[in-house]
């Protein structure tokens, strides 16, 4: 059996994790009580851009290095052809494990 060896460490998402965690915590001692309601709508929508802004661009990213053969079209790189379905493994795991971990944990 092969070892399998992940590109991607866990180790960027710990911080992040704890600002999930402590930042509702922070923020109910820090702001003065009429302006919490504020306060949780523009903590929501940066949560909401932070998070759902890079997703779609760390998986494509992913995706994309697992390519082997690409179409062309007009001298440019189209749609793949071809993924190199080991490596796409190797690489999709992790990526759905940290993703997974961090929203189960801050649960």
């Amino acid at each position: 059996m092969l070892p399998i060896t992940h590109p991607f460490t866990l180790r960027p998402i710990y911080p992040f994790h704890q600002f999930v965690l402590l930042s509702p915590t922070f923020l109910s001692r820090t702001v003065r009580p009429e302006d919490k309601s504020f306060a949780v709508g523009v903590q929501y929508m940066l949560f909401r851009v932070l998070a759902f802004l890079p997703a779609p661009v760390l998986y494509g990213t992913a995706i994309d290095t697992t390519c082997i053969i690409w179409g062309k079209k007009c001298g440019r790189n189209t749609s793949c052809h071809y993924y190199n379905m080991d490596l796409f493994r190797q690489r999709q795991e992790p990526t759905d494990m940290s993703a997974m971990s961090t929203i189960l944990e801050s649960i």
